[in-house]
Parts: C-alpha cells; sequence; structure tokens
C-alpha cells in the first residue's frame, strides 16, 4: 500500500513520514496531485497548499485522482478547503476546518491561510491562522476566562488584520486601542501562553491517524458515482504534462492555461496591456485584502447580472456555453466578479479620477489623436440646419445603443452613467444629442 501527503506549516515532514508507505510532499500547488497520481498511488492525502504567488491545486485534478480509483483526503488548510467543495463527490474531509467550510460557518481562504517560511525552515508558519484564533477564543470562553462581548471583539479585530500580518502581538494592540476592558485582555493573554489552540495541526493529526488505519489494512479501489468530464482544458493538461515535475526533466507546460499565456506573449501589444491591467488589480486586490473589503450576495447577484448583459448572455445556457468555451467553472467566474466587486469599492474610495491623468494616459496609449481628429472633425461641421430636431431622450438612448455600440439599453442607465464619468443624465443627453446631430450631418454632406 501506498500514500502521498501534502503538507507543510500544518504538520511535521517527519510525523507523515512516520506512516509505513506514506511519501511525504511540499504543500500542494497546480498539477502536483495530477503528477502525484500518475503514480498511482493508493491514496493522496492533502493538508497544506499554496493560495498566492503559485497557482492552487485545481479541483479538476482532485476529481481526475478520484476517478482513477485513488481515495482522496483533506484537512487542515487548503485540504480542508477542497475536501469541504468536493466532498459530494467523495473526497473525504478530516477534522473540525472542513467541516465549518462544508456547513457554511467559514467561507474564507484567509480563515486557514498563513504566511510561512521556506521548506529548509520545515514551511514554519510565520503568522496566525484566523481558525487556531477562533479556537482559542472560544476555549477562553468556555473556560470564562473572558465574556462573549470580548470573544466577539477579539474574532472581528483578528479577522480585520491581513493573514500574513496577523499575530496575537497585533490582536492585543489593536484591542487595547478599541477600549477592551485591560483586565479581560491580561487574563486572556496570561491564559493564552499555556492554552493556545492550534485546530490545524489537531485536524492534520486526525488526518495522519486515519490515514495509518487505512494503510494498515488492504484498501479497494475509489468507486466514483460520476463521468469525469474530459474537456478541453484538461486535454491540455494531459497532454502538456508526462507526470513528472519540472525538477525531473519535464520541459512541457503543465496545464492549457500555460499555452494560451505562450500564444498571448505572440502579440507584444496586446500581452502588456493585459499584464499592465492584471498588475494593476494584483494590487488594488492586495489592499482590498489589507482593508477586508467584503461582498455580499445583493452585490455578487448585481455583478453577474451586469456581466451577463455585458457579453449579451441572457440565458443561463448561454451563460454556461460560455463558462464551457472559456475552459472555467461557475466557482471561478464568481470569485473573479468579487474581485471586481472589490475593485470598484476601492475605485469609489478614491474619488473622482484626476483629470490630467485620464489625459496622460490616453497620450500614452495612443488614442488621444484619433479622439482630437473627431472633434476637429465635428467642429467643421455645419450644424445650423439641424437646430430645429427634435429628438427624445428614449430616441437617443435607442439610437446610441443598439445602433451605435450596437448593445442594448442598460438596465439601470444611472449606474452606467456613473461607471462612464457622467455627472448626470442631463449631461448625458447634452453630449448625445451633440453626437446625434453631427451624424446627421455627416450623413447629409455624403448626400
Amino acid at each position: 500500500m501506498r500514500a502521498i501527503v501534502f503538507a507543510g506549516p500544518s504538520v511535521a515532514r517527519d510525523e507523515v513520514e512516520a506512516i509505513p508507505g506514506v511519501e511525504w510532499r511540499p504543500p500542494v500547488s497546480q498539477g502536483d496531485v495530477y503528477r502525484g497520481a500518475q503514480t498511482s498511488p493508493d491514496v493522496i492525502a492533502i493538508i497544506d497548499g499554496y493560495f498566492e504567488g503559485v497557482p492552487s491545486v485545481w479541483h479538476k485534478e482532485i476529481l481526475w485522482a478520484l476517478s482513477s480509483g485513488i481515495h482522496v483526503l483533506g484537512a487542515g488548510s487548503m485540504g480542508a478547503l477542497r475536501a469541504a467543495e468536493l466532498y459530494p463527490f467523495g473526497m473525504r474531509g478530516v477534522g473540525e476546518v472542513f467541516e465549518a467550510f462544508r456547513d457554511g460557518i467559514l467561507e474564507d481562504d484567509d480563515e486557514v491561510a498563513v504566511l510561512h517560511g521556506p521548506a529548509e525552515l520545515g514551511y514554519q508558519s510565520l503568522s496566525l491562522a484566523m481558525v487556531n484564533a477562533r479556537k482559542s477564543i472560544a476555549m477562553a470562553l468556555e473556560a470564562a476566562i473572558i465574556d462573549r462581548p470580548v470573544a466577539d471583539s477579539l474574532v472581528a479585530l483578528a479577522k480585520s488584520i491581513f493573514y500574513q500580518e496577523r499575530q496575537w502581538a497585533q490582536v492585543f494592540t489593536l484591542a487595547r486601542a478599541n477600549g477592551i476592558d485591560a483586565s479581560a485582555l491580561a487574563a486572556f493573554e496570561s491564559w493564552l501562553e499555556r492554552n493556545e489552540q492550534d485546530v490545524k495541526q489537531q485536524d492534520a493529526g486526525a488526518l495522519l491517524a486515519q490515514l495509518a488505519d487505512l494503510m494498515a489494512s488492504p484498501i479497494e479501489a475509489f468507486r466514483c458515482d460520476y463521468e469525469f468530464a474530459w474537456t478541453v482544458l484538461w486535454d491540455g493538461v494531459v497532454s502538456g504534462d508526462s507526470g513528472c515535475s519540472p525538477a525531473e526533466g519535464d520541459d512541457t507546460r503543465a496545464d492549457f492555461d500555460s499555452l494560451v499565456l505562450d500564444e498571448l506573449r505572440m502579440d507584444p501589444r496586446l500581452y502588456q496591456q493585459v499584464r499592465l491591467r492584471a498588475q494593476f488589480k494584483q494590487l488594488a486586490l492586495r489592499d482590498a485584502g489589507r482593508t477586508r473589503l467584503r461582498v455580499d450576495d445583493a452585490q455578487r447577484r448585481r455583478q453577474l447580472g451586469k456581466f451577463q448583459e455585458s457579453r449579451g448572455l441572457f440565458t443561463r445556457a448561454q451563460l454556461d456555453s460560455w463558462i464551457e468555451h472559456n475552459d472555467w467553472t461557475p466557482k471561478a467566474l464568481e470569485k473573479a466578479l468579487e474581485h471586481q466587486q472589490q475593485l470598484l469599492a476601492l475605485v469609489e474610495n478614491l474619488g473622482d479620477v484626476d483629470r490630467q491623468l485620464l489625459l496622460e494616459e490616453l497620450r500614452l496609449e495612443g488614442s488621444y489623436t484619433a479622439l482630437k481628429s473627431r472633434i476637429e472633425a465635428r467642429r467643421r461641421l455645419d450644424l445650423s440646419s439641424f437646430a430645429g430636431v427634435d429628438i427624445r431622450p428614449p430616441q437617443l438612448l435607442a439610437w446610441y445603443f443598439e445602433s451605435q455600440l450596437g448593445e442594448s439599453i442598460p438596465e439601470d442607465l444611472d449606474d452606467y452613467l456613473s461607471e462612464s464619468g457622467f455627472r448626470d443624465r442631463a449631461e448625458f443627453y447634452r453630449l448625445l444629442k451633440q453626437q446625434y446631430l453631427a451624424t446627421l450631418a455627416i450623413d447629409a454632406e455624403k448626400q
């Protein structure tokens, strides 16, 4: 019998390798489960994994491992997240963290994400996991060290700290600054020295205990009750990866996404535009993470509605088809739209954009001269004969959106105008009428 365990900060390597037949591997990233499954283990267990900077383990590769007869277990950190998402398909979750995510009590990745050291130092945790903070605070409340209001305040303050910077010292500093009772804080801090909880480590230990039991007796191949869907993206993974890690000399791409990015690089102008937008998004989302910007269900639905409208995806079938053709998942689209909402919230906090910065970007991007030419051409037009033309706002809207832009009129016009830089409808209609009359004059000159 043979098993592979992906682990890092939550449990020591020697604890994993103490189980006969178990092979330790570093925290999991995208492609690692597929490559591990290629070696035909009986079990794959995921405890720790990467959340940012390195692509996270893909759901599809876990489903493929399950469909190949491999038992897949998860606990503690990334393993708990993926198990909560994939337990209906047969991935086995272990422990409190898994149960909290499965039951919807926890939702955010930062509950388990930590900053950790390099492999040479055993991936030692350098920040406080939110699930561990919650557990410690809950245990102190149960022991009557602190009362409910203090406990709730400590949880909220811990959650407000960016996950890479979260430490007990910062929690206590914020607690004092927010006027939480000094004697209660002193009692909790003293209690914490001997009673701090590490639920991620506890869950990892529970997983290893289950794994040891599994390895002690013959294991039948896992039987899944679904048919694995072989998509274009998955075909790219299989054809581009032989199952060997890059360190073992495999120069092929691990997944189809890499091939897409290779193709993008062959169009330098487009690549530079996309890269710059992605870099700005990365900076903004980092700020959103630090400020703990939240997106509620109403905002998610609104973003999805606006997205479907902008793409002409008016039915669920059209949306599902778009997702499939873009080699994505509904969950990934939801996450991307959540990022968009966070960006919008950050932008709103900035206030009105600087006019000179807009002009600066136009000149650098190369659109300034084209806009300038359009203005100069319109100035040369004689609009006097069209001064008496009476066109109502509904007609202007239909002309502009449907005839000029080839789009439907936005359901929320005021929201559209705000995002497009207009002060109000009056300003928009005034400019719209100027454009309409200019079009009539141009058409008249052609006749």
